[in-house]
């Protein structure tokens, strides 16, 4: 959380969700009996990981977007955060969303 604004920082969430999601083919691999244990651990996970970056990020973002557009903060870095959040890019987007967030609070 921001300290100023107490709005969500989620570039880091992202590259966790991303780098856990990135986990899938190797524990769908037919070779992965060595890997079982640990697969059969993360399968729950990459659902809800892929269920979040698909939607739960994208809106957290919109919501961020729209907290800072009311808050006055320039249009140039939200606007070039809601592209890449529209263009599908959410890590982009995560990345452009925290760096306005930054912006607004001056650090």
């Amino acid at each position: 959380m921001s300290e100023k604004l107490g709005l969500p920082l989620l570039a880091e969430r992202c590259g966790e969700l991303l780098a856990l999601v990135q986990m899938r083919p190797l524990c769908e691999a037919a070779s992965s009996s060595w890997r079982e244990a640990g697969c059969a651990a993360l399968r729950g996970q990459l659902d809800a990981a892929e269920a979040e970056l698909r939607t739960g990020l994208p809106q957290k973002i919109a919501a961020g977007l729209a907290a800072l557009r009311e808050k006055g903060m320039g249009a140039a870095e939200l606007d070039a955060a809601q592209a890449r959040l529209d263009a599908g890019d959410v890590k982009g987007a995560a990345i452009a969303y925290d760096a306005a967030v930054r912006g607004a609070e001056g650090t």
